[in-house]
């Protein structure tokens, strides 16, 4: 009885098959597809034999024969084979349209899932299982729980509770879809993207089985399609974005999947060796970096090659390896959280049930493109600044984030702008090798998602070089340079360097004192007055006049170039110090190499002389009485002053003599003009002369 069911089964499914290759058949389209699908089957073009490709005519005997190639059949077995019909070898050979009876939840290539076959039904009353009884159960019965399920040259093994056994493929690194159809990739990613926000494709309904007709293209494609109505199943949606791009790069059409009796998934990625990897789940996929912009996934469950049951397929339309996207035709699924997705959408990631695996099939291996734009952040003070430049920035792109592994050089232009190096899709590595003039090296390890879509840019923000100055100028007494005990500070009867004024003029270029009146008018000009400890700080607070301040995070700076710094105002009791002081600053990758000579502005003190002259009391003038004389008298010059104060080179403290002067024979004693620092100073006669007595009065005296 059993024996006669099966026949009855095969009988019918032969039946069914005639049919469906009749009515695809009918209209031209579809009678050029069914013509496509009955070469898949039936023998492979020169080209690809010549490669040594294969594909099998899809049957095995039970005895355990080898299946034989599409050139070994028989004439009438080819043209079987082009109407969709397998040849039945009799009673020992099982037909690709029975279904194995393993539980129920199995399926083959051919036969469709208990909820397919009532839609079809209902569809299409030819495409009905007339061995199905009332209870929705089939007659034909499998007595091994680990049945192989026939796929091309291969067999996958699916065991119990439809878990993928051994025969699952595994990570390939065989020829780009692309390749393989002669398409061009590139056509393939603009087709879509031209329709990626219209209703070409997106919001047509979904209808299932071979369904290939997008609201903007309703067609007879399909076995399912009626020519009047929209609709696409998954594979059908596939389907129609792989052939459009494929006519249109004169590729060849007749092995991209579909439904049966077409090729499916994974017949084509396995049995000619199309790239592809396995991944256990969504989140190991999105996670290593091998997905691009219009690569296929395969979603399936239990077993990887059964074309009906619980699979999905969609194709992967992030911008990048790892966001959650794709685009696809789906009837209504849930995302787990909430959302259901219905008719041809772009959506996240959703296979038709929990826990299914993933095949991504590599579309093309398209190389990614990457290109650094570099700006300052600080366009006032490097625009039209000779000591910055964005040209000759080199940025190394790595594979590897510890940068060990460099893919290529990326070196800017004026405008900041690198050449566009080819990188493999996916994340890169980009670090700055060689800082471009007035920037510091940037170190930063910065992550590039590269997509084969469009280049990917990394936008770099600098800040250029630069010195902040607490003090622009220092003013010192002359002395003090020489004389610690004068130092910093002022001499004699001075009180400080209040007042003092310093003129700054900053030039954009590198100069020297021999060269700096080739150099024009200064970029910008200011003057600044100093503390009473004479610092001049440049900041606004000591700002008298003059431009702008350039400003950098809050504070004052000087840009890379060069400074001249003239005083305009000396202290009070110091002389105007003439000199022009001329300083540069410059810079290098690292912020330790500005440098900036801050320049100590010295200047001279005030100084004075005394004259005294010796007088007889009595006489009240300087003429000596009797045997007298006035030539001889000592003087001593006490200092009053606070400060110490530097004569001839020493220093005195306060009432320390600083000067001995003695009168000649006029009577008269004197000092130098320049001797004595502003600042006071005690005349006092410390011997007389002969004839005389030792009684004459001090005499204060105070330079001013």
């Amino acid at each position: 009885m059993k024996k006669n069911n099966r026949l009855w089964t095969r009988v019918c499914a032969l039946v069914l098959c005639i049919l469906c290759a009749a009515t695809m058949g009918m209209s031209g389209a579809g009678q050029t597809f069914a013509s496509d699908r009955g070469e898949l089957k039936a023998g492979i073009d020169e080209k690809r034999m010549a490669a040594g490709d294969r594909k099998t005519a899809g049957a095995k005997s039970d005895a355990g024969e080898d299946r034989k190639t599409a050139d070994a059949k028989p004439d009438a077995e080819e043209e079987q084979m082009a109407a969709g019909v397998k040849p039945d070898a009799g009673e020992d050979r099982e037909t690709a349209d029975v279904k194995p009876d393993g539980g129920g939840d199995r399926e083959v290539a051919g036969e469709k899932s208990d909820i397919m076959k009532n839609q079809n039904a209902q569809e299409n009353p030819a495409t009905a299982d007339p061995e199905e009884n009332a209870d929705g159960d089939t007659t034909a019965e499998a007595e091994n729980e680990n049945i192989p399920e026939k796929t091309g040259d291969r067999e996958i093994l699916v065991g119990e509770n439809g878990q993928a056994g051994e025969g699952i493929s595994t990570a390939s690194s065989g020829t780009p879809l692309a390749d393989f159809l002669g398409m061009d990739p590139e056509i393939y990613l603009n087709w879509l993207e031209s329709h990626a926000n219209d209703d070409y494709y997106l919001t047509t309904p979904y209808r299932g089985y071979d369904w290939r007709s997008p609201n903007g293209d309703i067609n007879s494609f399909g076995a399912a399609s009626d020519g009047v109505s929209a609709g696409m199943n998954c594979t059908g949606f596939v389907w129609h974005a792989l052939y459009k791009a494929t006519v249109a790069s004169g590729g060849d059409t007749s092995n991209i999947p579909a439904m049966p009796p077409a090729i499916d998934w994974p017949t084509l990625y396995v049995n000619y060796g199309i790239e592809h990897r396995v991944f256990s789940t969504k989140e190991e996929m999105l996670t290593s970096g091998y997905c691009s912009k219009g690569d296929i996934i395969w979603m399936w469950d239990g077993s990887e090659a059964n074309p009906y049951g619980d699979h999905h397929v969609a194709i992967y339309w992030g911008d990048a390896s790892n966001p959650d996207l794709c685009w696809h035709s789906i009837d209504g699924a849930s995302d787990g959280n909430g959302l259901a997705y219905d008719g041809n959408i772009i959506s996240r990631i959703v296979a038709k049930v929990p826990g299914a695996q993933f095949t991504v099939v590599k579309t093309a291996n398209l190389p990614g493109h990457a290109k650094v734009a570099k700006r300052s952040t600080e366009n006032e003070i490097t625009e039209e600044n000779s000591c910055y430049s964005l040209a000759g920035a080199v940025y190394t792109a790595y594979s590897d984030e510890g940068c060990t592994n460099p893919l290529g050089e990326l070196t800017t232009d004026e405008s900041g702008q690198s050449n566009e190096l080819e990188v493999p899709i996916g994340t890169c590595y980009v670090k700055e090798t060689c800082a471009p003039a007035g920037f510091f090296l940037d170190e930063t390890v910065y992550p590039l998602e590269a997509v084969s879509t469009e280049t990917a840019y990394l936008n770099v923000q600098e800040k250029p070089n630069s010195y902040r100055p607490l003090i622009i100028g220092e003013k010192m007494d002359a002395a003090g340079i020489q004389f610690e005990e004068i130092g910093h500070g002022t001499q004699g009867g001075l009180k400080d360097f209040s007042g003092t004024e310093f003129t700054v003029k900053y030039y954009d270029g590198y100069y020297t004192k021999e060269t700096i009146e080739s150099a024009g008018k200064p970029k910008r000009s200011w003057k600044f007055k100093t503390d009473s400890n004479g610092y001049a700080g440049f900041q606004k607070e000591n700002l008298i006049s003059g431009d702008a301040l350039y400003m950098m995070d809050g504070h004052a700076v000087l840009p890379l170039g060069t400074v001249v710094i003239t005083e305009t105002k000396a202290p009070l009791g110091y002389r105007l110090n003439p000199e022009l002081f001329v300083s540069q600053i410059t810079g290098g990758p690292k912020p330790e190499d500005v440098t900036f000579a801050q320049p100590t502005i010295p200047d001279e003190v005030f100084r004075g002389g005394v004259s005294i002259e010796k007088q007889d009391a009595e006489m009240d003038k300087a003429e000596a009485q009797g045997d007298g004389t006035l030539k001889g008298a000592v003087f001593a010059i006490v200092s009053e002053n606070k400060k110490p104060v530097n004569v001839e080179g020493k220093i005195y403290k306060k009432g320390e003599t600083v000067k001995k002067i003695i009168t000649d024979e006029n009577g008269i004693a004197s000092t130098a003009k320049n001797l004595l620092p502003y600042g006071a100073y005690a005349i006092q006669e410390i011997d007389a002369p002969e004839g005389y007595l030792n009684k004459g009065k001090n005499i204060s005296i105070k330079f001013s």
